[in-house]
């Protein structure tokens, strides 16, 4: 579905930058909550709050469009994050005028359809247990929708490329899946991670709210190679560094189990190891203009091994050191980031068996056996 986000350009956030600002410069989640009581509407922030880093990462600035009055809503912030300085300053939209919701056509329930999802609600155990947590309100002291289910859209270049709405009240959000959308659903564009001077917005600091010290090392890397990308052309090369195992490196490679994979790395705070292996593996070594391979060393070295990064992978001094004397002396030759990249390897192999035995692992099977039977169905042209 096609929307006019013209009137999102104007929108003023609680740090003083517009929404217009953080679209140019980012893709935005915007999560729309119903009022302050919903135990789901908690869930749902807190759920951000928990995977900030990782979302950061994937360029995604979170946004929460609220229906109460700002100072009713920072206070609630405050109280429900209970000191986690994630929660309590995160970048809200007073949706007071409806501007945001009538552009992406947020409506509410009718009543039969507001009892069926609360029907729903009350026979799920998951939702039992929110509600449990965090205590649910069925009616807003402050005018905001007590019938509007939480939706949430995803815009990049301007465009809503992949949107969720709640339908039957009992669904359990995954923002990273929406964002990174293994699947494909979407049409989200290949990524482009900023540097640190992007987040300044028009000379105003965006002021992202400061990540905790387990996830100091989750900020945006300078592109996600292999995520929304035809890897025909570089599957082939044999100038890649192979790890030891061929399956894990074909997953490593292929559009499809690479975005799986990464939504799992993602979940452990750790994609940064699986962005650094594509772009150093595959990205780098794929490139045969030596001016553009060095501009590429560059941008990898800066981001991955540079210790004010956000984004530095664990490896060792005495490895990028070995990166950077090759620069020096031999120039962008091939498999120059061979010592790291193997480094990591022994980090990504790890991550890879507990990938096998999660959850995620058996929606790759299902998604993989879906789209076997789907082009096996096709009609033959010839």
């Amino acid at each position: 579905m096609d929307y006019d986000l013209t009137a999102l350009e104007s929108v003023m956030t609680n740090k003083g930058v517009l929404v217009g600002d953080y679209m140019r410069k980012f893709k935005v989640l915007l999560l729309f909550v119903r009022h302050i009581g919903c135990s789901f509407c908690k869930y749902s922030i807190m759920h951000v709050t928990l995977n900030y880093g990782s979302i950061i990462k994937l360029n995604t600035i979170p946004i929460i469009v609220h229906m109460e009055p700002p100072e009713v809503f920072s206070n609630f912030l405050n109280d429900l994050g209970d000191g986690n300085p994630i929660t309590n300053n995160l970048i809200t939209v007073h949706d007071k005028e409806d501007h945001i919701s009538s552009a992406l056509k947020v409506k509410n329930l009718t009543q039969r359809e507001f009892m069926t999802v609360c029907f729903n609600r009350m026979k799920s155990i998951w939702c039992q247990k929110v509600m449990l947590k965090y205590g649910n309100k069925f009616s807003s002291d402050h005018g905001a929708s007590t019938t509007r289910l939480s939706c949430m859209f995803v815009i990049d270049d301007g465009k809503v490329v992949y949107e969720y709405r709640e339908k039957r009240g009992d669904e359990k959000p995954d923002y990273l899946r929406s964002i990174i959308d293994p699947d494909g659903l979407g049409h989200v564009s290949e990524w482009h991670t900023p540097k640190r001077d992007d987040f300044v917005c028009n000379g105003v600091y965006c002021d992202l709210p400061q990540l905790p010290v387990e996830e100091t090392k989750q900020a945006s890397s300078p592109f996600l190679s292999c995520v929304g990308r035809d890897f025909k052309a570089v599957v082939d090369n044999k100038n890649e560094e192979q790890p030891a195992d061929e399956e894990f490196a074909e997953t490593l490679r292929d559009k499809l189990k690479s975005r799986y994979f990464l939504l799992f790395a993602s979940k452990e705070h750790s994609s940064e190891c699986v962005l650094f292996w594509q772009d150093a593996n595959i990205k780098y070594n794929s490139l045969l203009n030596p001016e553009e391979r060095l501009k590429v060393a560059d941008i990898i070295f800066d981001s991955y091994f540079n210790s004010s990064s956000l984004n530095e992978v664990n490896v060792t001094d005495k490895s990028k050191k070995t990166v950077k004397k090759r620069i020096e002396e031999e120039g962008p030759v091939l498999n120059l980031f061979k010592e790291p990249v193997n480094e990591v390897n022994l980090m990504l192999m790890g991550m890879y068996l507990r990938f096998k035995s999660d959850g995620l692992y058996m929606d790759l099977l299902k998604s993989i056996n879906k789209s076997t039977r789907h082009n096996t169905l096709k009609p033959d042209k010839s």
